[in-house]
């Protein structure tokens, strides 16, 4: 090795006598052999600040070949050393694709379990289910009978509110007796009706105590009513062998 050339800068003195300095040196490739450095010049500075140079005497430097004598075979190069870089991969784009999917998914499935039913029966279908499901129920309680006349003049309410233009659910019993008799409505059929509200009306404001067969005409009279009202020709009305007692026993 052979040094070409020496720079070092000089950096101003401290007052703990201590001064920082620093050294370049070119170096450049030379032949096997025996080489001597150059004389070196150094400028050293007490805590005074009075600068004294120092001459460093040249060395003698033996250069040795790595290579065996009279070898004269060409080998490979070292490969550059690779670099560690930071790869991207698309694993999280696919993670957080495929997390936004199953959420949308369960979103997806909760709001069609949730969705409206839509009911396509027709008026009548849904009132003769309602009071089906009434004489399945079979009251035997004073509870259960009331709450049973409740839902039986709910079910004609919402029938008659299906089938003809009164609003007979926002109604009390006298205002829809007055509504049937200025609507298209049968007269004996509005009469009947009637009839029925004011014995569900007894129970459910006054707790007047009905026998549970009355519940049962009660329920029989309303499923001859829906049949009756409006008539269907292409549906046979149902026949007329049900008679509804109307058997009501005071407290």
């Amino acid at each position: 090795m052979k040094c070409a050339a020496n720079r070092r800068p000089l950096s101003p003195p401290t007052t703990t006598a201590r001064k920082t300095t620093s050294q370049t040196i070119e170096v450049a490739r030379l032949r096997p052999g025996e080489v001597q450095t150059p004389a070196l010049m150094l400028a050293v500075a007490d805590d005074q600040g009075n600068l004294q140079n120092v001459e460093v005497a040249p060395v003698s430097l033996l250069v040795q070949s790595v290579l065996v004598a009279g070898d004269k075979t060409l080998r490979d190069l070292k490969p550059q050393v690779d670099l560690i870089t930071s790869q991207r991969t698309s694993a999280p784009v696919i993670a957080v694709a495929v997390l936004t999917l199953m959420v949308w998914g369960v979103v997806a499935i909760q709001r069609w379990r949730n969705r409206p039913v839509v009911d396509n029966r027709t008026p009548r279908q849904r009132a003769l289910a309602a009071l089906k499901a009434l004489e399945v129920w079979d009251p035997q309680t004073s509870e259960d009978i009331i709450a049973a006349c409740v839902d039986l003049a709910g079910c004609l309410r919402e029938y008659i509110a299906a089938t003809t233009p009164i609003l007979a659910r926002d109604l009390t019993t006298n205002e829809l007796a007055r509504q049937l008799k200025q609507n298209d409505v049968p007269a004996d059929w509005g009469l009947k009706v009637i009839e029925v509200l004011r014995v569900c009306d007894s129970v459910k404001f006054a707790h007047d105590i009905v026998e549970l067969t009355t519940v049962q005409g009660l329920i029989d009279m309303v499923e001859i009513l829906v049949e009756q009202y409006p008539t269907v020709s292409a549906q046979p009305t149902a026949p007329q062998t049900k008679r509804a007692q109307l058997k009501k026993v005071t407290a």
